[in-house]
Order: structure tokens, then sequence, then C-alpha cells
């Protein structure tokens, strides 16, 4: 190969052929860059043609679009450092923090961290397993608010429609109205505070009555029930324990009542006693009784402690205060028994000062209790009840005006009680007259009314 060679040692390119010189003729480091041809001004030699090739001379447009760095780039612009995903010095609190992450954060990494690392922000918290537990149970697109899932959800909860919300020391607070649809509505908390002044029941009822039975029943366990309930048929409010009626305590009752009270302060309408108003507030006084004064006492007693007029019996006085003996009956001396009555001589007379008012004879002793004898005086000595004979105002038969019978209660210990033939008939102004056991009485007929005894 023939080439030139200047004074100066230099060789030309043109004086080169191809391949006269080989890389391995060359000495290392002896080719500089001023021996290179010159370049454009902002050039730098490279390859961008995408496979390997002599160096050319590069532009801007091509250095950048190789280093992918956009024209006019500035990494202290704030805006281009933020497009570019990048984050200024000035955005960082702690550089040293950052500079000492050691793990990846990108999306899909899974960083280690511990709570020390972290601060549990109001709005961002940790999670326990069990909480986290409970988050991945959640279904993907749970959506709270939308009802066929809330539906679903608790449908899905409640196997046997059964739900339990919140635990035994949680406060549920349900802001708005709640309705609650079903047949039993079951509470078994042991306090119910209502805010509300009146109670409804029966708001369904559409009729134009009350409902029979409405009202309120206390459990009384394994014992009776206490209710306060409606009755239809008597228009009015029952308390009962069981079937009973309970009985009701209270400080004062306004409103009409019935029945009676077992007490009472004052009567309802005051009665005179005596001619003297009584309430049954105060004590009162009787004139004639307990003050000065007179009381009505006309008419007959149906017993008294003696006679208005004295009679005698056997001779002797009697005025039914005190016992007497009778000579010749359970005392020494006679009585004037003359005279026959059924053929057997002797008797009995009452007489007073005007002379004998009657006479039995011992043939008038009756010993059964009935009153078919025709005479009008005659001594009883019964052992039963009695009957008098309906007295009449003529001047005969055993009932006429002024018709005497002698009764004697021989039973040693029962009572006998008189009556009056006729329904209108009284004995002293009474329908009956009780005579004790082994007591007597006088019976005189007023010939109208009744009879009179003493």
């Amino acid at each position: 190969m023939a080439f030139n060679v200047f004074g100066d040692n230099s060789v030309t390119s043109a004086a080169l052929d191809d391949n006269a010189i080989t890389s391995a003729k060359i000495a290392a480091s002896n080719v500089t860059l001023a021996k290179i041809e010159n370049l454009a001004d902002q050039r730098i030699l490279g390859n961008v043609g995408g496979s390997a090739a002599a160096p050319s001379a590069l532009t801007a447009t091509q250095v950048r679009t190789l280093i992918n760095v956009e024209d006019g780039a500035d990494v202290t612009d704030t805006a281009n450092v933020t497009s570019a995903g990048a984050l200024m010095d000035t955005e960082c609190s702690s550089l040293a923090d950052v500079k000492a992450l050691n793990q990846s954060v990108i999306s899909g990494a899974s960083p280690t961290f511990g709570t020390g690392n972290m601060t549990d922000a109001t709005n961002k918290r940790f999670m326990t397993d069990a909480q986290e537990t409970k988050l991945d149970s959640v279904e993907t697109n749970a959506d709270v608010t939308d009802t066929a899932n809330v539906k679903s959800a608790l449908g899905a909860a409640m196997p046997s429609d059964a739900l339990t919300i919140g635990d035994s020391d949680t406060t549920v607070t349900i802001a708005g109205n709640l309705t609650v649809s079903g047949t039993t509505t079951t509470v078994n908390s042991t306090t119910i505070n209502l805010n509300d002044h009146n109670i409804t029941l029966d708001s369904s009822n559409d009729g134009s009555a009350l409902v029979d039975g409405a009202g309120i029943t206390i459990s009384g366990g394994s014992a009776d029930d206490l209710t306060f309930q409606y009755l239809l048929s008597s228009d009015r409010m029952e308390l009962k324990k069981g079937s009973s009626f309970a009985d009701l305590k209270a400080g004062t009752f306004t409103g009409a009542l019935s029945g009676n009270a077992t007490t009472a302060s004052t009567l309802a309408t005051a009665r005179n006693i005596g001619g003297v108003s009584f309430d049954g507030s105060a004590n009162i006084d009787l004139p004639g009784v307990n003050t000065a004064g007179s009381q009505n006492t006309t008419g007959n007693a149906a017993t008294a402690t003696k006679l208005a007029t004295a009679v005698t019996i056997g001779g002797v006085s009697f005025d039914g205060s005190t016992a007497i003996n009778l000579p010749g009956v359970n005392q020494a001396g006679t009585q004037n028994t003359s005279g026959t009555s059924g053929g057997v001589a002797g008797g009995v007379s009452l007489v007073n000062g005007s002379g004998t008012v009657f006479s039995m004879f011992l043939g008038d002793l009756i010993t059964s209790a009935t009153n078919s004898e025709t005479k009008a005086n005659v001594i009883y000595n019964i052992d039963a009840n009695f009957v008098l004979p309906e007295p009449v105002s003529n001047g005969s038969g055993p009932g006429h005006t002024g018709a005497v019978k002698f009764i004697r209660n021989s039973h040693a210990s029962a009572t006998r009680t008189i009556t009056v033939d006729g329904s209108s008939k009284k004995i002293n102004g009474e329908s009956s007259f009780d005579l004790p056991a082994g007591a007597s009485a006088i019976c005189v007929s007023d010939g109208s009314d009744g009879w009179l005894i003493f």
C-alpha cells in the first residue's frame, strides 16, 4: 500500500485505504479527539439507528429522545418535576426518612411496617387481626345503602329468623321512626323509659266501639295474672286477679260510686233519730233521752220490762217487773177454783180492782200446739211453735175481742215462735213473737189487728 507522509508525520484520510491500518496497529490511547473530524456546533457523537453502526453527530432533539428528557426540562421547576412524577426536595419534610426507605412501596409490593412507623390518625387506624377477619368477610362491592344487599345480608345472617344487633353492653340508637311488623314484640329489658305522654292500645281498631278485653295484664308467673281490662257488655274497666275482682287502694275517689262502702265519714243522706238530724259526722243529743225534753213513745213495744198497768194474778199484783208467788200454787195458801170446766172443778181467775177480768179453768188446759178449741180463755202448755187464732170483733169465739191465751213454753231448752192466723195480723205489731224455753206469755186479742203480749 502506498500513502503519503507529511513533514509533521501526519497522514490524511485520503491517503489511507480501507483496512490499510487495523486497530491492532494503533496503540491504545493514541488517537486523540483532536484527530477526529470536526463536529458541527451542539452535536454529540452517538448512534440512534437501532443497530450497531459508526458514530454520527446527533442533534439536540435526538439526544433528548435518547435520554428521554423533554425540551426545556428544568429539574428546579415544581410543575415539571411533578409532571415527571418526581418529588421536589421542598415537598419532603424529612429527606432522611425518604432516603432511609429500604422497601418497595409501589403497587403490588408487600412492605412490612411496625406500629411505631405510622401514626394512628383519627381517620386512619390500624386493624387488629379480629377486625381484619371481619373486614375480609365483607363481600366485594358490598353496599349497605342498597336495599337488596341489606335484605340479602340479613337473610344470610338469620338462618333461624333471629337477628342480634350489638352486644349486651352496646347501645343501639335509631334516629328516625321505628315500625315493627308481625304478631309479637318481645322486650326483655328490665327498665323501659318512654318520653310519650300517652300510650295508645288497639290503634288498628276501625270499629265503632272499644275492643272487648282491651287493657293491661301483669303476669303472675305460676299464680294468677292481674288484669285491668275493658268489659264491653258492661261498658266499664275491671281490675281482676285471676277471675276475681282485685282490691284498689287510693287516697281520694272523685265521681259517682255504686255499692256500699265498708266505712264512711258521713251518711250520703242524713236521717232523723228521735227528731234530730244525724249524718254520722258528729254525736247528737236526743230530747228525753240524754237531754231535757220528751220523745213520742206512743204505741206498743214488742217487749217491755214492765206492764203499763199492773194486773193481779191469783190475787197477787203483777206488772212484769219481777216474779210473783201465787198462794196455793207455789206457796202456802188457796186459789178460788169454784165452777167447772169440762167436768173438772177448779181453775184460775185474773182480777183487778174492778173485779174478775177473765177465768181459766183447769179443764181449759191445752197441751198441744193447736188453736182449734172454741173457748176464748185457754191455758196452753206447748212444746212446739204455736199459731194464735185470727182476732175477730164479735163477742164469741177463740179470737174475739178481749180473748186471753196464757201460753207457757214447756220445752227445756228450745225457743218457740208464736204467730197469728191471717197474713196481715200481727203480735205487738210484729209478724211473730219468740217465747224462750220455760217462759210464759199472756196474749190478749184486740179484735181487729192482732194480739197484744204481756
